[in-house]
């Protein structure tokens, strides 16, 4: 299914990441495979990669929620976290998603904003700026309600690390 999505375009894409989607959502046990193989997390996120304002955005929305329902396993936070393109290409999807995705992306960065080591990557990677424009541009509070957490979390590192 992983290289399913990478190596076909759009419509199969589309297919494959349903069916990732319903595979994550119906087997909790299938999000203990991304901790198992570093392939794993980058075959799925690769096709965001190429998409721009013009994307699929079912593609990109399949992806992004499959993504949520992969850090529930608290084992993949780090994983992802440590991952540097996961933050740009989720960056990606906060600027170009339709709205649902937004709403997914903006508590995605604030799951990752919890994992100690990486908050301050997801301020100096650009997602600071991405999630201040859902602040300031959204209509949909459940996107600005993540965007907020995330920014206070990654602020609540930048000032422990000063005192230090």
């Amino acid at each position: 299914m992983m290289l399913i999505l990478v190596a076909h375009r759009h419509p199969v894409q589309k297919q494959a990441a349903k069916k990732m989607h319903k595979l994550a959502l119906a087997f909790p046990q299938f999000h203990a495979h991304f901790i198992e193989d570093e392939l794993a997390i980058w075959n799925l996120l690769s096709p965001l990669e190429l998409l721009d304002e013009d994307a699929d955005v079912e593609l990109q929305e399949y992806i992004i929620e499959t993504v949520f329902g992969i850090l529930t396993h608290n084992e993949n936070i780090k994983g992802f976290a440590n991952n540097p393109d996961v933050i740009s290409w989720v960056i990606k999807a906060l600027d170009t998603g339709n709205e649902k995705t937004k709403v997914t992306a903006a508590n995605i960065f604030f799951i990752l904003s919890t994992y100690n080591d990486k908050k301050l990557v997801v301020g100096d990677c650009g997602g600071l700026k991405s999630l201040l424009h859902i602040i300031e541009s959204e209509e949909d509070y459940s996107s600005m309600k993540y965007a907020i957490k995330a920014i206070f979390n990654v602020y609540d590192q930048m000032e422990q690390t000063k005192g230090n």
